[in-house]
């Protein structure tokens, strides 16, 4: 038996030592760890982010008292739900006339190509 020094707590050695050893262990490994959560962190800083931003509004609201029910959490998705599909709607429209601009500028490309190839042939043949 030994006698811690500090407390007077009577440990045995090798209690003792299998506490050390395991210590040592995790400082050994911790490079380890450490590297995988930094991977972590960034592969998933996005999802990490919005999750510290729900932490912030929650405390938020329970620092100013606000009750949080789950209806009022049900109306806010709902609402939510309904303008992203109203904005992906537009995107969706946005899109549609961006493709019919590109196609006219496709269009407006070629004519100009069309129209000036003739008039390089008659330049290149008169010279």
């Amino acid at each position: 038996m030994h006698r811690s020094k500090n407390k007077g707590i009577v440990i045995s050695r090798s209690v003792g030592r299998s506490f050390f050893s395991f210590h040592i262990r995790l400082y050994v490994q911790y490079p380890q760890f450490y590297q995988l959560w930094q991977d972590f962190e960034r592969k998933h800083s996005a999802e990490l982010a919005l999750y510290e931003a729900a932490v912030r509004y929650l405390e938020k609201l329970k620092a100013n008292g606000e009750e949080i029910t789950p209806k009022k959490w049900q109306a806010e998705a709902d609402r939510l739900k309904a303008e992203k599909s109203v904005q992906c709607q537009k995107m969706k429209a946005m899109r549609e006339d961006i493709k019919a601009v590109e196609n006219l500028k496709k269009t407006a490309e070629q004519l100009v190509r069309t129209e000036t190839e003739p008039a390089r042939k008659k330049e290149e043949q008169e010279l």
